[in-house]
């Protein structure tokens, strides 16, 4: 769900919240130009705003937001937006809890199935962890970047559907719930979690294990489905 500590913003007599699946899209669009990885441009970023480079991460992961109007502004300036209210999304106020269509109930299929695959690709390969291997033996200097960069691409896929079945969901509270679920909970699987240590000494130190955050994903995922169908 929305982070608490996420501020409410009033815009033409609208309540709105800083969105971060916009300010996700806008960050992987301005980062690909760049040819540049996630953390460096996280860096980057926090450096022009005047912010640490984690409040960017808690921005991405929705663990928080811009605190003022101002910080927004010089996010959407320096993201290359020319409207700062791009990046919030109005607050839905009502109860508009509706049964869906029969052409809904496939859209929101195609989200479940996406959501599905991201779990699948996430438990089959321990976290994402076993392409450390891949990378590690192919040279590269910095395999858990390299790691982000693959498991990003997905999420663009999950993403990408989103988008697509916009069309159809929008304005119900399923989309807005499949939304979340892809920031928060599918994020959460791997944020932080894909360094060779972090799965691999999982249990010693407490962490939670692949399956662990397998269930608790799928868990909320089917909480989902089962609200509305």
């Amino acid at each position: 769900m929305q982070s608490k500590d996420t501020r409410v913003f009033t815009v033409d007599g609208k309540q709105v919240r800083f969105d971060a699946q916009i300010f996700n899209k806008n960050f992987e669009s301005c980062r690909r130009s760049k040819k540049i990885g996630v953390g460096e441009f996280e860096e980057q970023l926090a450096k022009k705003l005047n912010v640490s480079r984690e409040a960017v991460h808690n921005w991405r992961f929705r663990k928080n937001g811009p605190s003022d109007v101002e910080m927004l502004i010089k996010i959407a300036k320096t993201l290359g937006l020319s409207d700062w209210t791009l990046l919030t999304k109005e607050i839905d106020g009502g109860n508009t809890m509706t049964q869906l269509t029969e052409r809904q109930k496939n859209a929101a299929k195609r989200i479940y199935d996406v959501c599905i695959w991201f779990l699948s690709e996430f438990s089959n390969t321990d976290g994402f962890n076993d392409y450390w291997y891949k990378f590690k033996d192919a040279g590269s200097t910095d395999p858990e970047e390299d790691i982000y960069e693959l498991v990003q691409e997905k999420m663009d896929k999950v993403g990408m559907v989103l988008d697509q079945e916009y069309f159809d969901l929008h304005g119900h509270e399923i989309y807005d719930e499949f939304c979340e679920f892809a920031s928060e909970e599918l994020s959460d699987t791997y944020n932080g979690k894909l360094s060779y240590a972090y799965r691999f000494e999982a249990i010693p130190d407490g962490h939670p294990t692949t399956s662990e955050d397998y269930d608790r994903a799928m868990k909320a995922l089917n909480a989902i489905i089962d609200k509305y169908l």
